[in-house]
């Protein structure tokens, strides 16, 4: 059976460019072979949540190797009993945030931070760690604890997600370290949500750091201890819906976490104000689809790639959801956003002048 197809002049010239560089025997071939491929990947395991501007998919595994699996008192994983004075560590400045050739106060919090709830489940660690031993953490014995716990806890979470048949996007699992590449996987929580310092620059890095919510300790070379700030542990112990109340909660945050974690950052993180002042005044002012929003962003970051801007407003976006001051509408393959009705109870100033 024939089709005729009218194809755009750019999508041609990149086929040529393909068919010159790879093993194909012509132009048929290559569009027989991603015909073929597209039919397999609709078949398959969405990974995207509606954040980027075409749905990213894997193919589902064939096999699947049932481990068995050591039982968890989830009800006492990460509930914290304080018994004693927690020892808190100063508040970050931001000439220690620093990264080399980058403004603290004019950036942007990295984009594969994408939830706010695993920083939370990181905080409750780093707490309980303290609590038991009266002292600032080894960095090293944070760095291995934390990730085994979130991944255990993201496990169970993520079997609740499917039991319940929630949808991607409302899975409360979502960015903590699990997954088919578990390697990949915590590594990616550790570098991205967790902190480390940065032998490049000896800035401090990682989403707790960035945040202001933990800061390290030197103590010799290569070794720093590691604890949290006054507002760390105050984000830390607020009462949290699924680690504290019920693991079938459907909401990640509850209302007074979300408060409190907006009215940090407007007094003290501009490089997460920055990002959620921006794309609340794109949407409020018609840009309510990400591909537009991004050409906006990109008249606004001249320096950023394309690839950079889809980063980092796809993190941004995923954090404003979860926190409640945008809401998403789908109508068949259509994604927009829009402004909560929160929004209204917060004055978003600070930050820089995006």
């Amino acid at each position: 059976m024939r089709y005729l197809i009218d194809l755009p002049k750019n999508v041609i010239e990149e086929m040529r460019k393909i068919l010159n560089e790879k093993d194909y025997n012509n132009i048929n071939d290559f569009i027989l072979t991603a015909i073929e491929n597209q039919i397999s990947l609709e078949s398959s395991e969405m990974i995207d949540e509606d954040l980027f501007s075409s749905t990213v998919r894997i193919p589902k595994s064939s096999k699947k190797i049932i481990k068995e699996e050591k039982k968890i008192d989830f009800s006492n994983l990460l509930k914290v009993n304080i018994t004693k004075d927690i020892k808190i560590l100063p508040t970050p400045k931001e000439k220690e945030l620093k990264l080399e050739g980058i403004d603290y106060a004019n950036d942007w919090l990295w984009g594969q931070v994408n939830r706010i709830f695993p920083i939370k489940v990181a905080l409750r660690v780093l707490l309980k760690m303290q609590n038991d031993c009266s002292d600032y953490i080894n960095l090293n014995e944070f760095l291995k604890e934390a990730p085994q716990v979130a991944k255990d806890f993201g496990k169970e979470l993520a079997k609740i997600d499917d039991e319940k048949s929630r949808k991607r996007g409302e899975r409360v699992s979502i960015a903590l370290p699990i997954g088919e590449h578990e390697d990949k996987a915590i590594s990616r929580y550790k570098n991205h949500f967790l902190a480390f310092i940065r032998h490049k620059d000896n800035a401090l890095d990682g989403a707790l750091a960035r945040l202001k919510f933990i800061n390290m300790k030197k103590i010799s070379e290569n070794d720093f201890l590691i604890g949290l700030t006054k507002e760390g542990l105050e984000f830390a112990k607020l009462n949290n819906p699924i680690i504290d109340d019920n693991l079938y909660s459907n909401v990640t945050l509850s209302k007074e976490e979300k408060l409190f974690y907006l009215n940090h950052i407007k007094k003290n993180v501009p490089e997460e104000l920055n990002p959620v002042k921006t794309i609340i005044n794109l949407i409020s002012i018609g840009y309510t689809e990400v591909k537009k929003m991004d050409n906006e962003i990109m008249k606004i970051k001249t320096n950023w790639t394309e690839k950079t801007v889809i980063t980092y407003r796809a993190g941004a976006l995923g954090r404003l959801l979860e926190l409640g001051l945008v809401e998403k509408t789908k109508k068949g393959v259509n994604v927009t956003y829009k402004i909560s009705k929160n929004v209204s109870e917060f004055n978003f100033t600070g930050g820089n002048n995006e």
